[in-house]
């Protein structure tokens, strides 16, 4: 398939049957995988330490914080939100408590309480309340996976008790089976952790049950799976098996990984000689058994790339054993297609940004999965596809693809930069010949501050004039055949008839980072310093509408933040290339008071509570001072 961006895709991670992926965004936007074995550690961590035995830095959403009933332990990672536009009586908000933020000079570390001397409410809401570094916040329960999810077991297969299945991730040391839990009935048991080992014993029942693993019972952090595991005479390993392909072109055809599913079963006390299977419906086409052995493997007959009428079915699997007696397993099979990497409609490029504005709603921006050279994603105006269907660029022929499952949100990681460009003003104008070291105003603006020098002369003369008049010349405005020569630091203003141009001071210094944007895996959204940037969805990865309320570092003018998030997405916890997005938001409206009396027939009603009209957005600083005036 063709590349996401040009950071290209990520490593590829060796296999982690043993533990669970974590990983952590580089500088530029790569997603890096580790597989982690540290038990407790791992939930919710981004990276480990040297040790590889704790958490170093946690995931996009979690923060540090200690485990209240369980003195001396390690800061585990937790689902936290700081309370949105908290701040106390000095007007200082969570990111001055977190010492490490703070330069070591914060009042919290770690997410423990502080001193209650200085745990102070301010509006009745205390820093241990509101601060996830205080061990505050909005919390939620880690989910996880439970142990041998979706699995199938055989009679006589033998899980060791020192690398039992564990829950992905583990999130607790303490957990409990609900109530008449049939585990143990089928030879099996759970350690602390809540990790099955055993041998299964023969004649053994499905085993379905909830585990709840008690997080942080003091703050009542407590979250249940169900285990579901199937038990036969034999199995496939899994109760749905699924062979999974991607659309590479046509040429490539459609093959699909893994290609076969063997038989398990304990071969020292039993023997089985034919295989049969039955299918409903019928997957006959793409889906064999081999009869002696009894394994279901991939066989699509189909030329270039043209998917069978039928996805998914349901498998009756027959097996005689040597005495001619019989016994069956029931099975799920899946030809399901994964995207091989993903791109956001709009925003994959810094250069071509989501645009949004303070105080409006930003436009909705799905991900897309990538495609091959060749191909591009059709789309009808006005018509909502129920499949997704692509064009190809050879002759515009459209294909409709079969469903895919979309990837799931691993991480995200943004950071903001700010732009100011408050001295540019609507409609500028393109560089003309000899002024490529100016700005250049559009028509009907004035250069203030005191003459220098008037030099006649057409409008194209004023750059080279100001050049030779020298180092003191910051700018010039041209009016009736006269160029008025101006010195530095000063600016555009509205003047009928008038063109200007101000020296630009050498090149622009990069911008400087305004540091890491805060994600809540619980409501997606993304915040700076407790104010509203964007939202990206925790289950899609999807920006959604959302109108940001940041606090924009130019205080009055055409201000912008460009904010470049870099999101992880992947299947079972194993990461595609990374995605990245751009979200440029503008603070370039002009905001006026007004009376707080509605006219008659105001169709805003809501414009009393507010007080204030919003007027044109591509109106200068000097513009809006004036109006306001």
């Amino acid at each position: 398939p063709g590349s996401l961006d040009a950071k290209g895709p990520d490593p590829a991670p060796p296999a982690c049957d043993d533990g669970v992926w974590i990983g952590s965004f580089a500088e530029d936007g790569t997603y890096n995988q580790t597989c982690c074995r540290a038990g407790l550690a791992c939930s919710g961590c981004a990276t480990l330490n040297s040790s590889s035995a704790g958490c170093d830095q946690c995931a996009g959403g979690f923060v540090k914080q200690e485990v209240l009933d369980v003195p001396g332990s390690e800061p585990r990672c937790f689902q936290c939100d700081d309370v949105p536009g908290w701040e106390d009586a000095m007007g200082r908000q969570c990111k001055d408590y977190d010492a490490i933020e703070a330069g070591g000079q914060g009042l919290c570390s770690g997410g423990t309480w502080p001193d209650e001397k200085l745990d102070v409410p301010y509006q009745g809401v205390r820093p241990s309340e509101a601060c996830c570094v205080c061990g505050g916040g909005t919390i939620a329960a880690t989910p996880f996976r439970p142990p041998l999810a979706g699995r199938a077991l055989y009679e006589g297969q033998r899980i060791p008790q020192r690398s039992p299945a564990l829950p992905v991730p583990v999130t607790s040391d303490q957990v409990a089976l609900g109530k008449g839990c049939a585990l143990a009935g089928a030879g099996l048991s759970m350690t602390a952790l809540g990790g099955i080992y055993g041998t299964v014993l023969n004649g053994s029942n499905s085993v379905s049950c909830d585990l709840t693993a008690y997080q942080d019972p003091v703050r009542g952090l407590v979250s249940t799976s169900t285990i579901d595991v199937s038990v036969g005479a034999f199995s496939y390993g899994f109760q749905t098996l699924e062979f999974v392909f991607s659309f590479q072109g046509e040429a490539q055809g459609m093959t699909a990984q893994p290609s076969e599913f063997p038989v398990k079963y304990d071969a020292s006390g039993v023997k089985f000689q034919q295989f049969t299977k039955l299918c409903a419906p019928s997957v006959d086409d793409w889906l064999k058994i081999d009869e002696k052995s009894g394994t279901l493997s991939y066989a699509y007959a189909g030329q270039g790339f043209d998917p069978p009428a039928v996805l998914e079915a349901t498998c009756a699997v027959v097996a005689k054993r040597e005495d001619s007696t019989t016994t069956r397993a029931t099975v799920a099979v899946r030809l399901v297609r994964h995207w091989t990497g993903a791109a956001y409609r709009i925003g994959a490029a810094a250069s071509d940004p989501v645009e949004a504005r303070i105080g409006d709603q930003m436009p909705a921006v799905d991900l897309e999965d990538t495609l091959p050279d060749g191909y591009t994603h059709y789309a009808r105006p006005a018509h909502a596809l129920k499949v997704e269907v692509v064009r190809r660029t050879r002759d515009n022929q459209l294909l409709a693809l079969p469903p895919a499952d979309a990837p799931q949100v691993l991480d995200v990681s943004c950071q903001g930069s700010p732009v100011d460009d408050s001295n540019l003003v609507a409609g500028k104008k393109e560089g003309q010949s000899g002024c490529e070291g100016y700005t250049l105003s559009s028509q009907d603006y004035d250069y203030s501050g005191k003459t220098l020098k008037k030099v006649p002369g057409g409008e194209n003369a004023c750059c080279s004039a100001c050049d030779q008049y020298g180092s003191d010349c910051g700018g010039w405005s041209w009016y009736a055949n006269v160029c008025y020569l101006k010195p530095h630091g000063h600016d555009f203003y509205p003047n009928a008839g008038r063109v200007a141009g101000k020296k630009k001071q050498g090149p622009s210094p990069p911008p400087e980072a305004l540091g890491p944007f805060a994600w809540s895996r619980q409501t997606g959204e993304v915040r700076f310093r407790g104010r509203l940037a964007l939202v990206i969805d925790p289950a899609t990865g999807a920006l959604r509408p959302s109108a940001p309320d940041l606090h924009m570092p130019v205080d009055v003018g055409r201000a912008k933040v460009l904010v470049q998030c870099s999101v992880a997405l992947g299947y079972r916890g194993l990461a595609l290339p990374s995605v990245s997005l751009t979200v440029e938001i503008k603070d370039n409206a002009c905001w006026l008071p007004h009376s707080p009396t509605t006219p008659p027939g105001d169709p805003d009603p809501v414009r009393d509570s507010r007080m204030w009209t919003k007027t044109d957005e591509n109106k200068t600083r000097q513009q809006c001072i004036r109006e306001c005036r």
